[in-house]
């Protein structure tokens, strides 16, 4: 067993100071040497992931269907007004995943996101943000999405279930509310040593949080997931059913009957999952998408096929 070399922790403070209504510090010492940089790294990185927030994930402008189209009565299109939109900083009140605002505009001038209805259940916090410039004699109806999430959501990653309103734009979204993170390492004293650690880490949020809730957040955080993990270190239980999945894998693996084809192909397929005839048999339709496969590999394939019936 290793021993803890009657390692003395010093006493750790933490605090957080206001520089302006966004902008704040952490400050974290006295730290053991070399903790600093470890430290630091983490929380920056937690910061800026994985704090949940809230962000514009669908919107309907009239009746456009998608973002490369002009807006009538505006000086910008539909793609300059999504921006705007993203920009807008909302905190859902309820339990709610999501909650929808409109916005019904006729009088010509600048509209920003304090012309939205109210809605007791979600605060813009930054109400002057211009979305658009009206003509005069024109109108516009904005619908918008907010979503509550952590960290980044591209599109390419949206469930698309239950969207099929051809007016419903969807857009990526960022829900940190944390969006400037840095930090540095000083040196503090501790008695007669003067090699201990302090991290000042300087971060900027949107407003939707404070920076003691995004501090006191991601320190919680950091603590659990240690406190877990040592947990499950000690049970002696960790990774169990992912062994036991991988077990029984390799072991149909094994009682499968063996591909008797040129080594190139058997490559291609065992790079795709099909080690064994029966696999081959089952998923004979997918191996003309496999990359690299050739239509000569294929009609290979097919006739052994043939072959074993």
């Amino acid at each position: 067993m290793i021993s803890n070399y009657n390692i003395k922790y010093p006493s750790i403070k933490a605090k957080v100071e206001s520089v302006s209504d966004t902008q704040y510090k952490l400050i974290v010492s006295p730290l053991l040497p070399g903790f600093g940089h470890t430290l630091g790294n983490s929380l920056r990185r937690a910061m800026l992931s994985s704090i949940p927030g809230f962000a514009v994930t669908k919107v309907r402008i009239n009746d456009l269907t998608h973002e490369y189209q002009a807006v009538a009565g505006t000086k910008e299109d539909a793609l300059e007004i999504l921006l705007n939109l993203k920009e807008i900083k909302a905190v859902i009140k309820s339990d709610e995943k999501s909650a929808t605002l409109t916005l019904k505009h006729k009088k010509e001038g600048v509209v920003t996101a304090a012309d939205f209805d109210k809605n007791s259940s979600v605060e813009i916090i930054n109400t002057d943000l211009h979305i658009c410039s009206l003509s005069k004699g024109e109108s516009i109806e904005i619908e918008i999405e907010v979503t509550r999430g952590i960290g980044y959501l591209s599109l390419e990653n949206r469930d698309m279930r239950g969207t099929k309103d051809p007016k419903s734009i969807l857009i990526d979204a960022v829900f940190s509310p944390v969006n400037n993170v840095m930090f540095v390492v000083d040196q503090t004293r501790v008695g007669d040593k003067t090699d201990y650690d302090k991290i000042v880490l300087d971060y900027t949020t949107n407003g939707t949080v404070t920076g003691e809730e995004a501090a006191e957040y991601v320190l919680k955080l950091l603590s659990d997931m240690n406190a877990n993990m040592l947990s499950a270190f000690q049970s002696g239980e960790a990774f169990d059913d992912v062994v036991k999945v991988q077990k029984k894998e390799k072991k149909n693996e094994e009682d499968g009957e063996k591909i008797d084809l040129p080594s190139r192909i058997i490559k291609i397929l065992d790079k795709n999952g099909i080690k064994t005839i029966d696999q081959l048999k089952e998923r004979a339709d997918e191996v003309k998408d496999f990359a690299g496969v050739g239509a000569k590999a294929v009609e290979k394939v097919e006739e052994y096929i043939k072959g074993l019936k």
